[in-house]
């Protein structure tokens, strides 16, 4: 099994991706091929909150 990361620019792009190889329509592809999808991802700045909660940064890009 090889795995392979593709960064979008938002979930938009993301979908439009997914429509364009018709992977939805086709159960042979979903078969073959596992897409998980993992969306935006976030960073911690080594702040913290008046809570002591991390404060986070969004990354660019949808994965």
């Amino acid at each position: 099994m090889k795995d392979l990361t593709l960064k979008f620019a938002d979930r938009a792009d993301f979908s439009a991706f997914m429509e364009s190889i018709g992977y939805y329509d086709d159960e042979s592809m979903q078969d073959d091929i596992l897409i998980d999808v993992i969306g935006n991802v976030y960073k911690e700045t080594g702040e913290l909150t008046e809570d002591g909660e991390p404060v986070c940064v969004k990354e660019d890009g949808y994965l």
